[in-house]
């Protein structure tokens, strides 16, 4: 048997409603991604209203990936971004 180890948390402006249901599509044992962040994990800035500080989630950022569709919601770790576009 392979082990894996767990990837970083997930970490998603979208309303839990609407970004659960992508996640479990992505993790649907939910044994690769350990936390899920949601719309109020975010903060404000003036350049977007949904902006994603890692830094604040007190984690280590080289085992934080950060997914969104809008480039903006990376301002403060943007090589952390990976950016996700819906078909």
């Amino acid at each position: 048997m392979t082990t894996t180890a767990p990837l970083p948390p997930s970490h998603c402006p979208g309303l839990e409603e609407y970004a659960a249901p992508i996640i479990d599509a992505i993790d649907p044992t939910r044994e690769l991604i350990s936390d899920r962040l949601y719309r109020p994990a975010c903060t404000r800035s003036p350049h977007h209203q949904c902006v994603k500080d890692l830094a604040l989630l007190g984690r280590p950022l080289s085992r934080t990936v950060l997914v969104d569709d809008t480039p903006l919601a990376f301002l403060h770790q943007p090589a952390n971004a990976r950016a996700g576009f819906p078909r």
